[in-house]
């Protein structure tokens, strides 16, 4: 799993999209693709998050996006993207991004 950008800025109030993809991988029910932020699991889809995952059959590529809706400084933090393989035994590999809030009219 490796992250498009490793620090994203982001203006309060505003949407940000973190994105990570990886290679080789096989689209089944043993692969899993996830968001963690500060070390805690984000669930699928609320209010705040929305977590879209693709496989690309045809050249077995995956990604994931992680939409963080209406930032708040809260949202500043470090997010983790993993894959997870649990098909001979349990493989997971992992990148960070770190998220940067700030308010509106200061240069990023």
């Amino acid at each position: 799993m490796r992250a498009e950008k490793t620090k994203y800025t982001a203006i309060v109030g505003t949407n940000a999209k973190l994105v990570c993809f990886s290679e080789g991988v096989t689209n089944n029910n043993h692969t899993s693709l996830s968001w963690v932020f500060n070390g805690t699991e984000i669930k699928n889809t609320s209010d705040h998050y929305l977590v879209r995952n693709r496989h690309d059959k045809g050249s077995r590529r995956a990604s994931t996006e992680l939409s963080v809706r209406n930032v708040r400084y809260a949202d500043s933090g470090t997010y983790g993207c993993l894959i997870i393989v649990t098909l001979s035994g349990r493989t997971t590999n992992r990148d960070y991004i770190t998220l940067e809030v700030k308010a509106e009219g200061r240069k990023p």
